[in-house]
């Protein structure tokens, strides 16, 4: 999600003087999935991530940068699904570290106007087939496509 710079700069000074401090995520299950049902699932379950704390949303910031700046070791095989419509991660963040991978056996599968949850999505059949294909194709090839 964009986070404004001003939530940004609140977000470390929060972290270090009261990183136990929490704001809701904002994030709701018709923002992970046009699937009704399991939207509504997502909001009814005690699980589900609904707050953020200072402290959580710098190192998962610094872990995001980290992440990116070690794409490059990571050598195994990789197959990435996004939804071009997500409204929880960026796409271009996503295809910047797949870009930066370099795994010899990777797939790129970008599901137009699908939510962050590719595989809650009522599409989801066809998502996980192709994984289910790239995956059997994988055994016998290295091909980076």
């Amino acid at each position: 999600m964009h986070v404004p710079r001003v939530k940004l700069l609140a977000g470390k000074i929060t972290s270090r003087i009261a990183p136990k401090f929490a704001l809701p995520t904002g994030i709701r299950g018709s923002d992970v999935t046009h699937d009704a049902e399991r939207a509504r699932a997502y909001d009814e379950d005690p699980l589900v991530f609904t707050k953020a704390t200072a402290r959580w949303f710098t190192e998962a910031a610094a872990a995001q940068t980290q992440a990116l700046a070690r794409a490059r070791l990571l050598t195994m095989p990789l197959y990435v699904a996004m939804g071009t419509d997500d409204r929880v991660a960026k796409i271009e963040s996503a295809r910047l570290f797949f870009d930066a991978a370099t795994s010899r056996d990777k797939k790129w599968d970008e599901r137009p106007g699908l939510f962050h949850e590719v595989l809650s999505e009522p599409e989801w059949r066809s998502v996980a087939g192709a994984m289910a294909d790239w995956i059997v194709a994988s055994r016998t090839s290295t091909a980076v496509t």
